[in-house]
């Protein structure tokens, strides 16, 4: 995210499963291009990728997206609800 808080997509990979190997590619091919730990990563709860991000930036801390955890906390209540 810039300074003024726009974003910007800096990466984009093609992954084949929920494998830590796949997560890893992507912040690899970052630190390889002059990338530094990000401050914070903001993802899915994959455990995947968090186990990616100590291998690769283990500086980086990481929180689960409150949208998406809503969302799946809302899946699990009756219909009724």
């Amino acid at each position: 995210m810039q300074l003024d808080g726009t974003k910007e997509l800096i990466a984009l990979s093609e992954g084949l499963r929920e494998s830590t190997g796949s997560w890893a590619d992507l912040p690899r091919d970052c630190r390889r291009r002059g990338m530094r730990d990000p401050e914070l990563v903001v993802g899915d709860g994959a455990m995947s990728l968090w186990k990616a991000l100590r291998e690769v930036f283990p500086a980086a801390r990481h929180q689960r997206c409150w949208v998406l955890k809503g969302r799946n906390l809302a899946n699990c209540l009756p219909k009724s609800v």
